[in-house]
C-alpha cells in the first residue's frame, strides 16, 4: 500500500524536491516519510496541510494515518497531533 505522504504529494502533482521545498524539508526527508516510514514532526504535518490547502486540496490529520497497518502513524503521535491542534 502507498504511503499516505506519497499519496498526498502525488495528488498535489509535485516531485519529492518540490514537495520538500514547499514544506521546508529536504528531498531525502520526503523520501524517508514515503519509503522508510519515518514520521515527520507536528510542524511538518501542519506545513503539509497548509501546502495542500494552498493548492485546493483538503487534507486532514486523518489522511496521515489512513493507510495499511504499516503506513499508520503510531497512536501516541496521533494523540499528540490531536491534542496540539485543539
Amino acid at each position: 500500500m502507498k504511503s499516505p505522504f506519497k499519496a498526498i504529494r502525488e495528488r498535489l502533482l509535485l516531485t519529492q524536491e518540490e514537495f520538500g521545498r514547499g514544506i521546508g524539508v529536504s528531498r531525502v526527508s520526503v523520501w524517508s516519510y514515503e519509503c522508510r516510514g519515518r514520521v515527520p514532526r507536528y510542524e511538518i504535518m501542519k506545513a503539509i496541510i497548509g501546502l495542500a490547502a494552498s493548492r485546493g486540496l483538503d487534507v486532514t490529520i486523518d489522511d496521515f494515518y489512513s493507510g495499511a497497518e504499516g503506513n499508520k502513524l503510531p497512536t501516541e503521535t496521533v494523540d499528540n497531533l490531536v491534542y496540539k491542534s485543539q
